[in-house]
């Protein structure tokens, strides 16, 4: 049963793209949140909950089935490595490095929708004896969880594009490999998150209560001098006129 190994080399990286979404670039291996500010390069953790990875970026579970039956799944990641699955399917220790292989299956879930999506892998093997090694299925959900494609893959070099002929603006939810005979393990994943949707604020609302009422301007002191002095000149003016039209005596 030949085995292939291959390192990641990248941790997390992050860059801008378009208009607020961001590309992103994880080293499974070394990104697990739960993992971080630890000194040991080679670390196994096991863990049957879901493990989030890149500060929460993307998050990894695992299932499997054998014969309808659920069995006990955890998932492995080692900062060596990357992330595999151990169900004791195949009746390995928990210390002995597993693969996804058999009836497992990885799933990641994004935390918000995402484009351009793509996979590394860093070891695979060839159970199914052929002349391949990693043989896969990948499937591609939208943010609804609706199967948008289903693509056979083989192979572990380089880094393998999942948009499945879908066009690159595709929304994509979540992502499930699944072995096609064959084992591997995932050391990246690179995608570019969608901006958050922004929200519109409403309106204030008018204030609810009764209108005070406007108390009225005083007029200054000297109003009523000037009205006075109006009134004058005005009685004046008419005496005036009154004298001008009279017959002379």
């Amino acid at each position: 049963m030949p085995i292939r190994r291959l390192f990641a080399v990248a941790i997390v990286a992050l860059a801008p793209f378009g208009a607020g979404a961001v590309t992103v670039s994880l080293d499974l291996g070394r990104s697990a949140d739960l993992l971080q500010n630890l000194p040991v390069f080679e670390v196994t953790f096991n863990s049957g909950a879901p493990i989030s990875f890149g500060g929460g970026l993307v998050t990894a579970s695992a299932f499997a089935t054998d014969g309808g039956r659920v069995v006990d799944t955890r998932l492995r990641v080692r900062t060596i490595d990357g992330v595999s699955i151990n169900s004791g399917l195949r009746g390995q220790p928990s210390n002995q490095a597993d693969f996804v292989d058999t009836t497992e299956f990885l799933r990641f879930d994004f935390a918000r929708p995402a484009t351009m999506v793509s996979v590394g892998f860093s070891a695979a093997s060839n159970f199914n004896g052929n002349n391949t090694v990693g043989d896969r299925i990948v499937e591609l959900f939208s943010p609804q969880g609706t199967l948008l494609s289903r693509v056979a893959q083989t192979g572990i070099g380089g880094v393998f594009n999942l948009g499945g002929g879908l066009p690159l603006d595709t929304m994509i939810g979540s992502l499930i490999l699944r072995p096609n005979g064959d084992g591997f393990r995932v050391s990246s994943l690179g995608f570019t998150l969608q901006p958050e949707p922004v929200t519109a604020q409403p309106d204030p609302e008018p204030p609810v209560g009764p209108v005070p009422e406007v108390a009225p301007v005083p007029l200054p002191a000297a109003a009523p001098l000037l009205l006075a002095a109006l009134a004058g000149l005005g009685l004046l003016s008419r005496r005036s006129r009154s004298r001008g039209g009279a017959d002379p005596a």
